[in-house]
């Protein structure tokens, strides 16, 4: 009913971030609280020749083992392509070759759904449904969805839940209307626009749950929940270790929270580039 599908790439993130997303799902999974997961697809994209994959990223044969006795399917799946568009067409990929879910999560590495949900399928679900009744239960339901740096409405934090009817809507040939939308702006607004552009609606979860996001430029954690958020969803890598963090007082921050790196844990994530 429920696929949860994981964007991924193995050669440019801290080497574990997949292998923690994994350890909390099969947490949750064993909690047996879960009611509509069915599938985590985890798209793998070939390294790239600039970059050194992770020996020990994907560990397949580990986690297949640890899955196949449970109710949840785990399934690894070959990305084709070039990789140059974040996780959007990793998503497409993912959906086209699994079209027959009721619902999908559109989820990245470094994002983790938070360890304390051990319903979230159930919580995501009946809200996403919530968020669209009055929309012919059509839309994207995505972590915050806003107009930012000059650029329309769009899904800004992308992680989210969408139906298969929302999919179908997107037409056989999504994948390349996303390639031809990516020539022209950023990959993520054209993620957005090929909702946008035939009038479905990109819904935001901002006002009830938190939506933490971590700014590379910046090396800092950015909350753009509203003040109303009081609840976990989607969480980044980074939050994880928010323990190393202190507040910060930046005038020029509109968010309502932030929070930088100290400067000690710089050597851990200097190699790294994040998304």
């Amino acid at each position: 009913m429920l696929n949860y599908i994981i964007a991924t790439y193995n050669g440019n993130k801290v080497e574990y971030t997949l292998e923690y997303q994994l350890q909390i799902l099969y947490t949750i999974v064993m909690s047996n609280e879960l009611k509509y997961l069915s599938q985590i697809t985890v798209v793998c994209p070939p390294t790239k020749s600039k970059d050194k994959p992770f020996e020990y990223y994907y560990q397949k044969e580990k986690w297949n083992k640890l899955f196949k006795p449970t109710k949840v399917k785990l399934e690894y799946m070959d990305y084709v392509g070039d990789n140059n568009n974040a996780s959007y067409d990793q998503w497409i990929q993912a959906y086209q070759k699994y079209p027959d879910f009721k619902y999908y999560i559109f989820m990245e590495d470094d994002y983790y759904i938070h360890s304390s949900l051990t319903n979230f399928d159930e919580i995501l679900v009946d809200y996403y449904n919530e968020k669209v009744k009055d929309n012919m239960n059509i839309g994207y339901v995505c972590s915050f969805a806003s107009k930012l740096h000059g650029f329309s409405h769009h899904a800004a934090i992308s992680t989210g839940i969408i139906n298969k009817n929302t999919l179908e809507l997107l037409g056989d040939d999504v994948l390349q209307d996303f390639y031809k939308l990516a020539k022209n702006t950023h990959c993520q607004i054209a993620f957005s626009k090929l909702f946008t552009d035939i009038g479905i609606d990109i819904f935001s979860m901002h006002d009830d749950f938190y939506a933490w996001f971590w700014c590379s430029g910046k090396r800092k954690l950015i909350n753009y929940s509203t003040e109303n958020a009081n609840k976990f969803m989607f969480v980044p890598f980074q939050y994880l270790l928010s323990y190393y963090f202190l507040r910060t007082n930046d005038t020029t921050n509109t968010t309502s929270h932030s929070f930088r790196f100290m400067a000690k844990t710089k050597s851990l994530y200097s190699s790294s580039k994040y998304r």
